[in-house]
């Protein structure tokens, strides 16, 4: 009995007695109702609000006939102006300052106002459309001495019309092989001119192809454009693995106008001529073979695809590491005469053996051609005795 009360009285001890350890009321307060913080906010604002209601002198009150401002559509060479109306409809002057760097591209005019009383005023809104083109979106922010709306803030939004643009911006090939040609398309578009030339086209892609067409109007429709053309480009066959950096150019004419230059990058990466596929390969080239019983033969095969206008390998050299690991390329017969399998096995004699990627185990096939990079794979396994016991 003494015991129990001892405890008793030391549990409530424990819980009675301020302590690191435990909680603060403010804490505790918070664990019992989660949302006592979001309520104590909106008390603090709604007190705000009231007594910004109830001022005891004479205040501004500010009202204004927008609070989105639409530029709409802005030529590049151009300024876009809108207006915005500012009014007091309180018992003492209403100060306004634009707040510095609040608006991006826009100016307010003035940047700082004083308005009576019962009076009202109009700013101006300026957004010059250089600097680049297409869709912006900014805020402007005001200054303002009602304690009911201290920040004025604006959303503008408008659009850059393109005099002149390529789309997408960068002609690009991202996966091709050297075997065959690649094409892809863009479009030189003017979202101003009803018509231009497209002429005296140049790149710097040695063996690089293009054809220009007008544009449909469905396809000038759905890139928001009034004119353009359809731009075929077609990287060559016979590229050697790598990715390639050039420019495509073009001079664009408006009737009755001066001649411009436009120049859009294109980009190029050519896969390598000889690819592997197959069960057991991952995306790094390590085939991997897992663990082995010693005393067992263990084959794979995998697929060799040459991508090149010239099918044939030459005289392949292969060798293998460690040096009782096998491996053997042979062709297959398909209609290109670019498919071989490549075969590699690890004998039944093979000694006990951890081989860890390419450091261990390796594969390395050496055509007979200087255009055709070598094949290196990586080959992991590990061979192992497998008693009786083992496999209980």
């Amino acid at each position: 009995m003494n015991h129990r009360i001892c405890l008793t009285a030391l549990a409530v001890a424990l819980f009675a007695a301020p302590s690191g350890c435990n909680r603060s009321a403010e804490q505790e307060r918070r664990f019992r109702d989660p949302w006592a913080e979001r309520r104590a906010e909106v008390q603090r604002r709604l007190a705000e609000r009231e007594a910004a209601e109830n001022l005891a002198g004479p205040a501004p009150r500010l009202t204004w006939d927008k609070r989105e401002i639409d530029f709409a559509e802005l030529h590049s060479e151009g300024v876009g102006e809108q207006s915005l109306t500012i009014s007091n409809t309180g018992d003492a002057p209403l100060e306004l300052t634009q707040t510095a760097g609040s608006a991006g591209r826009i100016q307010v005019d003035p940047a700082e106002a004083s308005v009576a009383p019962g009076e009202q005023i109009q700013l101006t809104l300026r957004r010059p459309a250089s600097g680049g083109e297409g869709p912006f979106s900014e805020t402007i922010e005001l200054q303002t001495n009602d304690p009911r709306v201290p920040t004025l803030q604006l959303a503008a939004s408008g659009v850059v019309l393109r005099r002149l643009t390529v789309m997408p911006p960068q002609i690009e090939l991202p996966r091709i092989r050297s075997d065959e040609p690649a094409e892809t398309i863009a479009f030189v578009v003017s979202d101003i001119w009803e018509s231009f030339q497209l002429t005296d086209g140049e790149t710097t892609l040695e063996g690089a192809a293009w054809t220009v067409e007008p544009a449909e109007p469905s396809e000038l429709k759905l890139l928001g454009a009034k004119s353009g053309y359809l731009v075929t480009f077609t990287a060559p066959a016979g590229m050697q693995h790598g990715i390639y950096r050039h420019s495509l150019s073009f001079t664009a004419t408006l009737p009755g106008g001066e001649p411009q230059r436009i120049e859009t990058p294109v980009s190029c990466k050519v896969l390598r001529k000889v690819a592997v596929y197959g069960d057991g390969i991952d995306k790094d080239g390590v085939i991997r073979l897992g663990v082995l019983p010693v005393g067992k033969k263990h084959f794979r095969r995998f697929t060799v695809k040459i991508y090149d206008e010239d099918r044939n390998v030459g005289d392949v050299t292969i060798s293998t590491k460690p040096e009782f690991l096998q491996a053997r390329l042979a062709p297959r017969a398909t209609a290109k005469g670019n498919v071989y399998s490549l075969e590699v096995t690890v004998p039944a004699d093979a000694p006990e053996k951890v081989c860890r990627g390419a450091t261990e185990g390796q594969v390395s096939v050496d055509f007979g051609r200087a255009d055709l990079e070598p094949l290196t794979l990586g080959v992991e396994f590990t061979t192992h005795w497998f008693h009786e016991d083992d496999l209980l």
